[in-house]
């Protein structure tokens, strides 16, 4: 059955070759970033130069162009990123993908005309995130890739009413981490996917660890688990060709292909094969290609999954053998002949191998090898064997045979991960270009002075009727044997050859009495179409009105923000405040001085059995939330300390609604704290709660601070923040005159990332869980990292050390930050007690103004005591690495 609407190809870009390929292979839109500011900062990108070039290849083939602009940005970046901005709006982008808030709202402000699109990093995953986009002035939002079809079709109907568009990922690689909330590579050596510099440390080997607890939950008797997979964080790719019609048939409006860091050859194949399916599916003739599909593994895959999107039961998306590039499955090795060195295939896969092709042969229990050389790769006795094939290969029905000098085993596996055919394929494709046929209609005559006029009218790319007059630098003169007819005008004319127009209308009014040489005739010709493409060009591009604006409207802002923060004065208000999720927790911080507890509440022990995953928790375990509520909100009342209740980082719809439930049976809450924009927007109408944001709002900048400050009444800073980029954010936002308090974490094993995937479900029966009350992952280096799982059934992996400031707790107090917090969820009673005790006299220290410099080395040493796996001062003092 045939489609009406079917969604915009969006393909990726990391570079002009790339952008060509995707254009010249179907791509409806591409999008592509500069040097600076992107969230794939070592894909090749785009000098500016490269840029307008791609901007006039695309835009002439009426092909669109999103920026990204989606790295979070410290303050002093920001004038410079509005004034890219408005290069690009003044040269025709369409729409500038965009993560950090404080950005997009002065972006808003100054450069209304520029589309914004809320990039995934904003982790938008429920219709009440689509609601706060649109009026916040989105016009697309980039969905989370973990949503499930069911609930991208739920939030295409909120999107839909509210006239904003909606993106989603297709194919190409996944995060494990929800985007935007990851933290592990900045953790671990400063490089932050917030700043477009990942390490990809989810794709390295990880162990998976066991054990139990002393009285401060700090992990013993740790024992290495014995399962077979080492690549624990490591997710296969996405890929939804086979299921396209599903996809089409959600009404979502862009569908996005992953790979701004892929060659052109990916891009081209990928791109043209989705774009033949989707015609097809408009068409209704659509099925899924199995050679097509087998392309598109053969392009590159770390094995295909169909996501969270359209998982089924028992279907994994995660590859934890290997992180690497798997190849296509060609076939088993039945026989080798150590005599002729050739060995017997029994093919699986149809699609043709052949002479200079690059093969792997692998045993099955063997990890995957992804890399190979175009010479022959000898490896140790039993490793996987890698060749280019050097002999046209032997086809006998399913019986495959070829040279291979290494002896193989029967029933190893041949995987093909280079097809010199496909890549003539893709060659084909890219050199495919289709120039633009823009209709040209035509007067040709004379000046006064004899001179060639020609008058020209088309349609631009805005839609609008634009003329254009050009004149000749020669007189026609009176002719003396061979006068210049109208035929032969019209024919030199129309030799519009790779210029964009095409002859349409063409009128000659010159007498044929006249004569100039051909070469005059080429070059007015030449002349009129350059200046009919310059023309063209503008039609892309705003006005030199609508420019002005803009340009003002920046001199504007850019004077009204140059007040100086140093005319700021703290006055050294500052609370101790604490992240916790058991009663018996509470009651321990709070003897021990806490005075605003954040309190997330937990379920049993789900740290095995997953068994929350879909969020649909039963009515006991709804009762069970609101008896630890109702007893943590009694405590705080007994202790005098302000109850916040924080909710979890991820909230899809299913939970709010559930929560909304709670809430409404509680009405001694008045407080929550939220870590997104959906559950904010959720919580926004409901009168007499306040709102708190915590750390997953990613607030890098005082704009951001500021905008969040008109809807939450305590805010909490990024913990990826140095403390130069703190000061400057927390006296910068005073002086815009935020009066809000302002939350920085300075103790815990904070959250370093939150995954859809529950890790536990590696631990298959056999494996001993009983009196294993710590679980946690550890790296080549033996640093290990607890793990968690959440009320939603997420994956949180904590990071390896515990975040320590106690050294800076005066200087954050002197910067003017209000509250001072300790993330000891998971902790216990002795651990809270104990190091609430030493932060809050610290605290009093600081706030008395009495010198406790004897005291600190006292006070730290408690700390490391009692800390899981060491102390860090973070980003702190050293910040992120920034390669901006």
């Amino acid at each position: 059955m045939a489609i009406k609407e079917i969604p915009e190809l969006l393909a990726p870009a990391g570079s002009l070759n790339s952008l060509i390929a995707a254009v010249n292979a179907g791509a409806d839109a591409v999008y592509i970033s500069g040097k600076k500011f992107g969230a794939r900062r070592f894909a090749s990108n785009f000098t500016k130069e490269e840029m307008l070039e791609g901007l006039k290849y695309a835009k002439l083939r009426n092909v669109k162009v999103y920026i990204t602009v989606n790295t979070l940005m410290k303050d002093f970046q920001l004038k410079t990123a509005i004034e890219y901005i408005f290069w690009l709006y003044k040269n025709g982008a369409d729409a500038i993908i965009v993560q950090d808030l404080g950005l997009a709202r002065l972006c808003r402000e100054i450069i209304p005309e520029m589309k914004l699109h809320a990039s995934t990093q904003l982790t938008i995953h429920n219709s009440a995130g689509v609601k706060w986009a649109t009026e916040f002035g989105f016009k697309r939002i980039v969905l989370a890739r973990e949503l499930k079809i069911t609930e991208v079709k739920t939030i295409v109907e909120t999107a839909s009413k509210n006239k904003v568009e909606i993106e989603i990922f297709g194919h190409g690689a996944l995060c494990y981490s929800y985007s935007g909330q990851c933290l592990l590579s900045s953790f671990i050596g400063g490089r932050s996917g917030n700043r477009g510099v990942c390490a990809q440390p989810c794709r390295k080997a990880y162990k998976l660890v066991s054990g139990k607890k002393d009285k401060y939950d700090k992990p013993i008797e740790t024992h290495i688990s014995n399962i077979s997979d080492k690549f624990l964080l490591s997710t296969q790719d996405l890929c939804v060709y086979s299921q396209l019609e599903k996809i089409v048939g959600s009404n979502i409006n862009s569908l996005k292909i992953e790979g701004r860091m892929r060659s052109q050859e990916y891009v081209a194949i990928v791109i043209n094969i989705y774009r033949k399916a989707l015609d097809s599916l408009k068409s209704g003739k659509w099925s899924s290609n199995k050679e097509n599909l087998s392309k598109l593994i053969l392009a590159f895959n770390r094995g295909f999954s169909s996501g969270y999107l359209l998982k089924s039961d028992g279907e994994t998306i995660m590859g934890r053998d290997a992180p690497g590039n798997r190849g296509l499955y060609i076939g088993d090795v039945v026989g080798y002949s150590n005599k002729t060195k050739v060995v017997t295939i029994k093919v699986k896969n149809r699609f043709k191998i052949g002479k200079g092709d690059g093969v792997v042969f692998r045993e099955s229990n063997q990890t995957i090898q992804t890399k190979h050389n175009l010479k022959e790769s000898m490896l140790s006795e039993g490793a996987p064997v890698g060749m280019a094939i050097e002999e046209d290969p032997v086809y006998k029905g399913n019986i495959l045979k070829f040279k291979v000098k290494k002896p193989l085993n029967r029933n190893s596996m041949l995987y093909l991960t280079r097809s010199l055919a496909l890549n003539h394929e893709a060659s084909d494709i890219i050199k495919n270009v289709k120039s633009p046929s823009i209709p040209m209609d035509m007067m040709v005559s004379l000046d006064g002075n004899m001179a060639v006029k020609i008058e020209g009218s088309f349609q631009g790319l805005d839609g609008h009727k634009h003329c254009l007059t050009v004149l000749s630098d020669f007189k026609m003169e009176n002719a003396i044997n061979k006068p210049l007819t109208a035929d032969k005008i019209i024919g030199q004319l129309n030799k519009t050859g790779k210029t964009n127009f095409v002859i349409g209308k063409l009128d000659i009014d010159i007498p044929e009495t006249l004569f100039t040489p051909i070469s005059n005739l080429n070059k007015v010709r030449r002349d009129f179409f350059e200046a009919a493409e310059a023309e063209l060009i503008k039609t892309f591009k705003p006005g030199k009105n609508e420019v002005l604006r803009v340009k003002n409207r920046i001199k504007e802002n850019m004077l009204q923000s140059t007040g100086s923060p140093s005319k700021f004065v703290s006055n050294h208000s500052c609370v101790l405040g604490a992240y916790l999720d058991s009663v018996d927790g509470l009651k321990g911080a709070l003897e021990g001085g806490v005075k605003r507890a954040y309190f997330e509440p937990v379920v049993g022990n789900n740290l095995v059995n997953c068994t929350l995953k879909s969020s649909k928790f039963s009515e006991d375990e709804k009762n069970q939330i609101s008896s630890q509520l109702l007893d943590a909100i009694k405590l705080c009342q007994e202790f005098g300390a302000e109850f916040i209740w924080k909710w979890p980082q991820i909230t899809h719809d299913s939970l709010i609604h559930k929560f909304l439930d709670v809430l409404g049976s509680i009405p001694e809450i008045s407080a929550i704290m939220v870590d997104g924009h959906g559950a904010g927007e959720a919580l926004n109408s409901i009168e007499g709660v306040s709102l708190s944001c915590s750390g997953g709002f990613n607030v890098w900048n005082k704009e951001t601070l500021t905008t969040l400050s008109r809807k939450y009444s305590v805010i909490t800073v990024s913990p990826e923040l140095s403390r130069e980029d703190l000061k400057n954010l927390v006296e910068g936002s005073r002086v815009n005159g935020v009066e809000n308090p302002i939350d920085m974490v300075v103790q815990g094993n904070l959250d370093a990332l939150i995954s859809r995937d529950c890790l536990m479900e590696v631990v298959s029966e056999n494996l001993p869980t009983k009196d294993r009350d710590f679980w946690g992952i550890e790296d080549e280096k033996n640093h290990i990292f607890p793990v968690k799982i959440d009320l939603n059934g997420n994956t949180h992996i904590l990071n390896s050390v515990e975040l320590c400031l106690i050294d800076h707790v005066k200087e954050l107090v002197d910067m003017g930050v209000s509250g001072l917090v300790m993330d000891m969820r998971t902790k216990v009673y002795e651990y809270s007690k104990e190091m609430s005790l030493v932060y809050s006299a610290q605290l009093n220290h600081v706030l008395s103004r009495n010198d406790s410099k004897k005291m600190l080395k006292q006070y730290k040493s408690k700390i490391k005591a009692i800390s899981t796996g060491g102390i860090t001062t973070g980003n702190y003092l050293k910040g992120v690495k920034d390669v901006q």
